[in-house]
């Protein structure tokens, strides 16, 4: 079996993700090859990779000229790929990241050119239908990439969407995967411990989004005696009210109990913070529907976590593996009083921990998309 993976990105989770998959795949003793598509400014050392699409970060410093970036993107990557598999042996492809905006443009070019092939997509955010430009749209755009999809792979819990309705995909439910712990950075390590001194870490690690409820988590901060919070990572889009953060952690309940690292911070940085902290938040808003990259970055180090009921797949593999108990979303006073029961009661989960670690391990990943891969048509 030949195997090839498109992904977009050359940072972040879904990039880190792609190199974790390729690596497990090439372990698979039926598998003969795998090639990572990804952008040209990659900095994989992975020989097998094949930098061909466009860079995922610009120079442009304008809104406009951010946005005609990334249309560009949206068009030219799809065609980009659709040029190398032209060439190329008969594969399984499977699309890490995907550009669906664009897929009533390119999909009908996969479908009567690309038969030769055969493809599988990686549904990490398996709700949609909420990406601009329109709901309707972008509904009907993911229905055409449906369409051209042999296998759909989901995390724990897949929507009832009506685009995931066509008979002709196969749906398989996949563990996330471990991320593997990183030697933690020496001079981040000392900086943690004296800014928490002693006190109860909450950690809420990760690029700041308007989900992760950020602000909520402060303001509940300040009637939980003897806690601070560590924030690391960078606001994520406009979405994220900078200025408002900043205000709440200049609130006299909050002076000198707050840090936030706003920039993207190193594996070894990230290793310090999981390491030093004492619970990490995974409070996430009721509209969260995913599975947590963060969940799968703190298995490792066996954390206490706290994590939002969001009906998600999130929630789902916490109560499957009791991780945690869940605490009502978007909850001001839910949110208080467990953060005050996690001071006082740091819960031993290592047995709960290993078992999910097992589960949810690269090996497991990739031997259970290959089967799903030999069950549906072998190339």
């Amino acid at each position: 079996m030949q195997i090839v993976i498109y992904e977009s990105s050359s940072f972040g989770g879904c990039f880190e993700y792609s190199q974790q998959i390729a690596e497990a795949y090439r372990l698979q003793p039926n598998v003969a090859s795998v090639t990572l598509i990804l952008p040209h400014t990659h900095t994989s050392t992975d020989s097998n990779v094949q930098g061909i699409l466009c860079a995922d970060v610009t120079q442009q410093t304008s809104i406009l000229g951010r946005k005609l970036h990334f249309l560009w993107r949206n068009v030219s990557n799809p065609f980009r790929l659709f040029r190398f598999l032209i060439s190329t042996p008969a594969s399984w492809v499977l699309l890490n990241d995907f550009e669906q905006l664009t897929a009533v443009l390119w999909v009908p070019f996969y479908k009567v050119f690309l038969r030769k092939h055969r493809f599988a997509v990686l549904l990490h955010d398996p709700d949609r239908d909420q990406y601009p430009p329109a709901k309707w749209f972008s509904a009907v755009s993911m229905r055409m990439l449906m369409w051209a999809m042999n296998i759909g792979f989901y995390h724990e819990v897949l929507p009832p969407k009506w685009y995931y309705q066509g008979r002709a995909t196969n749906y398989v439910a996949l563990p996330h995967g471990i991320y593997p712990e990183a030697v933690s950075d020496a001079l981040f390590t000392k900086r943690i411990q004296h800014f928490a001194n002693g006190r109860h870490l909450f950690l809420i690690p990760g690029n700041v989004r308007a989900e992760k409820n950020t602000a909520m988590i402060l303001s509940a901060l300040q009637s939980v005696p003897n806690a601070c919070v560590l924030i690391v990572g960078k606001a994520a889009s406009g979405t994220v009210d900078t200025p408002e953060l900043e205000q709440l952690m200049r609130l006299p309940a909050l002076k000198g109990r707050c840090m936030w690292e706003n920039r993207y911070v190193t594996a070894p940085e990230m290793a310090a913070a999981m390491q030093q902290a004492n619970t990490v938040m995974l409070y996430y808003s009721a509209s969260f529907r995913s599975q947590s990259a963060i969940l799968n970055s703190v298995a490792p180090y066996r954390k206490q976590i706290l994590v939002s009921d969001t009906q998600s797949a999130l929630s789902h593999i916490v109560i499957k593996f009791d991780l945690s108990k869940l605490v009502p979303p978007d909850n001001p006073d839910a949110l208080t009083l467990a953060m005050k029961q996690c001071t006082q009661n740091c819960a031993d989960n290592t047995a709960h921990w290993n078992a999910y670690l097992e589960y949810a391990s690269w090996r497991n990943n990739a031997q259970i998309a290959l089967a799903a891969m030999n069950r549906k048509v072998a190339i």
